[in-house]
C-alpha cells in the first residue's frame, strides 16, 4: 500500500518514464507477426542506415534518457502505425510527417525469425521491441528500406494515413518538384528522387492537422524552414544516388559493348588477350578481358575513392616516394600466370566452404580476394615458390576469419581454435606436421593483433630461430592482403583502406588494383575468377612444372631486406 501510495504521488513525467522500463519476453502472437512483417529500426538518414548494415550491428542506445538505464537496440515489430511512430520519433520538426509529407524516412528491416527472437524484449508501455546490448544482423536477413506517409488502406479496406515502404520504380523515378507548404512546386533544371505525396494524400493530412490543433502560422515557417535546410540536404542525397544508378546502367552498358582490341593495337588489350579462359554459368569469362580493358581504359568506372581527399593525397605521397600504382591489365596478367594463384586456385577446390564465415562483409568473396592479393604481392616480390609455405599462407587466406560470429570484434584465437580440430592437407594429400600447424597458427593469430605482438605469438607455437624470418613474412603478406581487401567496405567519398597499415611496398603498389578487383567482382562472381586456368603454354600437369618454377628473390633474404621493417605497424587494423 505504501509503495502504492508513493508512486502516485510521483509526476506524471516521472511515472510515465518507470512505466517505460518496464520490459517482458514477446509473445507468442508478437513473434509471430515480426516473423511475417519484420522488424524496422529508424535511423535519422540514409547513410546512418547505410552504415549499421556494414558494421554488421545495431548499437545499443548510450543515453540513459532514450535507453531508460538499459542500453539496448529499439525497434518496431513490422511498419509502425503512425500514432505509434510519433509517440517514438517526433523529437524536432525534421521527422513531422504531417507537417512535411514529402519526407522520406529511412529504415534497417531485419526480416527476423521466430528462433531470432529468444533474447528479445517488448518495451509494455508502446510495444517496442528491444535487443539489449545491441542487435548484431545477419546480412542475409538485413537491408535498407525507405518509408513514407501515404493515404492508404488499412486491414479493414478503409483508408488511412499511414506509412509504407516505397517502391523500387518509386526510388529510381525522377522528379523536378519539390513541395513548398502543401503544394508541389516545379524548379528548374532540379532533378530529384523526392516523394511527392497525392492530393488526396494531403487533404488526408490538412483533416488531420485540424483535428490535433495545428497552426497554420507554424506549418508555414515550419515548411519554409524543411525546403531551406532540410530539403536540400535531401536534394544532394537523391542527386548522389541518382547519378549512381545512372552510372550503373551507363557502365553497364559499356560493359557489353566493350570489346578486348586486336593483339598489337593496344597495350593494354594486348597484355591480358593471351589468357584462356574456361565457360562458368551462362558466360565464359572472355568476359573478364573485355572487363579489365574496359576499366583500365576508363571505359568502366572502378569503385576506387576518386572523391575522397584521403585517397587522392595518399597515392600522390606514394608516387612521390617513388612507390607508383601497378597496371591492372598487367597485374592481372601477372597474377594468373603465377605458381602462387595457380596453387590458391587448385587449392580453393578443397577447402570446406561449410567452414567459412556466412556473410557478405567476410565471407568467401572477402577469403578469395585475400588469396588473389596474397598472389599479388609473392609475385611482385619476385620470391622463390616454396609450396609447403604457399599452402600454409592459402589455408590462412581462406580460413583466418572462420572464427568469426560477428562482422567485427575478435576473432583470431577463435579460427585458431577452429582450426585445431580440422584435418589439414598438402594438395598432394600429406598431411600437416606439428611444425606446420604451428605456423598457420601463428600465421592466423597475427593477423589480427599489433606487429609487436608477433613475436610472442610465434613464442607460443615454438616457432624455430630458423623458421621465424619466414613466419613474419608471410604472416605480414596475409595481414597486407587482409588490409588492401578493406576497398570493398570503402565508397567514392570515403577511403576506408588506409595505406599507413600496409607494410610492403609491394602492397602500396596495389591499392589501385585491390579497388579494380572489388570492382571486377562486382560484375563477375569472385568463384569464377579462381578457375582461370595458366597461360595455354604452361604444361598441363601443373605440378610437375610448378616445382621447379624459379623466380629472383630467394626467401632468407628477406630477413635483410628494408622492405620488411620500413613499414612498422604497432597498431590492431585487422579485417
Amino acid at each position: 500500500m505504501i509503495l502504492k501510495n508513493l508512486i502516485l504521488m510521483l509526476p506524471e513525467s516521472i511515472l510515465a518514464a518507470l512505466i517505460k522500463t518496464i520490459r517482458t519476453n514477446l509473445d507468442k502472437e508478437t513473434a509471430e507477426y515480426i516473423d511475417k512483417n519484420g522488424l524496422y529500426h529508424f535511423t535519422r538518414d540514409l547513410e546512418t542506415a547505410n552504415k549499421i548494415i556494414e558494421s554488421g550491428k545495431i548499437n545499443p542506445t548510450k543515453s540513459i534518457f532514450v535507453s531508460y538505464g538499459i542500453p539496448g537496440a529499439f525497434m518496431f515489430a513490422g511498419i509502425p502505425d503512425l500514432d505509434n511512430y510519433f509517440k517514438n520519433l517526433s523529437e524536432g520538426e525534421w521527422n513531422n510527417l504531417l507537417l512535411h509529407p514529402d519526407h522520406i524516412l529511412y529504415a534497417v528491416k531485419i526480416n527476423a525469425k521466430k528462433n531470432d527472437l529468444t533474447d528479445y524484449k517488448m518495451r509494455i508501455q508502446d510495444g517496442a521491441i528491444i535487443a539489449e546490448g545491441g542487435c548484431v544482423l545477419n546480412p542475409e536477413q538485413a537491408e535498407v528500406k525507405e518509408l513514407v506517409i501515404d493515404y492508404i488502406p488499412n486491414k479493414d479496406g478503409k483508408k488511412v494515413l499511414a506509412l509504407r515502404e516505397r517502391t523500387k520504380e518509386e526510388m529510381e523515378q525522377v522528379t523536378d518538384l519539390a513541395m513548398m507548404g502543401d503544394e508541389p512546386v516545379a524548379i528548374p533544371g532540379g532533378k530529384f528522387h523526392n516523394y511527392i505525396p497525392s492530393k488526396e494524400c494531403i487533404e488526408a493530412i490538412k483533416e488531420e492537422r485540424k483535428r490535433l490543433g495545428y497552426i497554420p502560422l507554424l506549418n508555414l515557417i515550419s515548411s519554409v524552414v524543411h525546403v531551406v535546410q532540410i530539403e536540400n540536404r535531401d536534394s544532394m542525397n537523391a542527386i548522389k544516388k541518382l547519378s549512381s544508378i545512372v552510372k550503373g546502367k551507363f557502365n553497364a552498358i559499356k560493359l557489353n559493348r566493350t570489346k578486348a582490341l586486336p593483339e598489337g593495337k593496344d597495350n593494354k588489350a594486348e597484355s591480358i588477350s593471351n589468357l584462356k579462359v574456361l565457360k562458368s554459368g551462362s558466360f565464359e569469362l572472355n568476359n573478364l578481358v573485355n572487363l579489365v580493358n574496359g576499366i583500365s581504359n576508363g571505359n568502366i568506372s572502378s569503385t576506387r575513392p576518386s572523391l575522397s581527399k584521403a585517397y587522392s593525397k595518399s597515392i600522390l605521397e606514394l608516387k612521390n616516394q617513388g612507390i607508383n600504382q601497378n597496371a591492372l591489365a598487367e597485374t592481372f596478367k601477372s597474377i594468373i600466370s603465377s605458381s602462387f594463384y595457380q596453387y590458391a586456385r587448385q587449392k580453393e577446390k578443397n577447402i570446406d566452404q561449410r567452414k567459412i564465415y556466412n556473410s557478405k562483409i567476410h565471407g568467401i568473396n572477402h577469403s578469395r580476394k585475400v588469396a588473389i592479393l596474397s598472389s599479388a604481392i609473392l609475385q611482385d616480390f619476385g620470391i622463390n615458390f616454396d609450396e609447403r609455405m604457399v599452402d600454409i599462407l592459402m589455408t590462412a587466406c581462406y580460413y583466418h576469419d572462420i572464427g568469426r560470429i560477428m562482422d567485427f570484434g575478435p576473432h583470431a584465437k577463435n579460427s585458431v581454435r577452429k582450426l585445431k580440430k580440422m584435418d589439414l592437407r598438402f594438395e598432394n594429400g600429406e598431411e600437416y606436421t606439428d611444425e606446420d600447424r604451428n605456423m598457420l597458427y601463428t600465421i592466423v593469430e597475427a593477423h589480427e593483433g599489433k606487429d609487436s605482438d608477433l613475436s610472442k605469438i610465434m613464442k607460443k607455437y615454438n616457432i624455430s630461430e630458423e623458421k621465424q624470418e619466414v613466419v613474419k613474412f608471410y604472416s605480414y603478406v596475409l595481414k597486407d592482403a587482409d588490409a588492401l581487401d578493406r576497398a570493398r567496405i570503402s565508397t567514392k567519398f570515403y577511403m576506408d583502406l588506409n595505406p599507413q597499415y600496409l607494410r610492403f611496398n609491394e602492397s602500396k603498389r596495389l591499392i589501385n588494383f585491390s579497388f579494380d578487383l572489388d570492382t571486377i567482382c562486382r560484375h563477375i562472381p569472385s568463384k569464377d575468377l579462381m578457375k582461370l586456368e595458366a597461360f595455354s603454354e604452361r604444361n598441363n600437369n601443373f605440378y610437375n612444372s610448378l616445382r621447379y618454377e624459379q623466380q629472383n628473390v630467394d626467401i632468407n633474404k628477406i630477413e635483410q631486406s628494408p622492405q620488411i621493417t620500413r613499414n612498422p605497424v604497432d597498431k590492431d587494423f585487422s579485417d
